[in-house]
């Protein structure tokens, strides 16, 4: 079902787009997704006031929340990565100076 929800979805974008009234903006590379903009500021303007207010906290939310994921998320597993390899370094240690005693 969500499959064929975003074919759908999809498909009305890109028929928004034949009509001039989406255009594909800027992704970043490697990015995998397509971004669709309104072009005309009007158009804009009326859609962001038929979203509720809710809906566009929500959105914000939802944004920032994945440009920190993105942007912190591959510090913390390199600091996890490092600590575990520590950690199992001294286990080895520890392990090796047992066996010797």
């Amino acid at each position: 079902a969500v499959v064929a929800d975003n074919m759908k979805l999809m498909a009305a974008c890109n028929e928004l787009r034949n009509l001039n009234i989406f255009c594909v903006a800027e992704a970043k590379p490697g990015d995998g997704t397509i971004n669709f903009q309104l072009t005309d500021f009007l158009m804009r303007k009326v859609a962001g006031s038929m979203v509720l207010d809710a809906q566009k906290t929500h959105f914000k939310r939802q944004a920032l929340m994945s440009r920190a994921i993105k942007k912190e998320l591959p510090k913390r597993l390199a600091e996890k990565e490092r600590k575990r390899q520590l950690y199992e370094k001294q286990m080895a240690e520890a392990s090796d100076s047992d066996e010797a005693g």
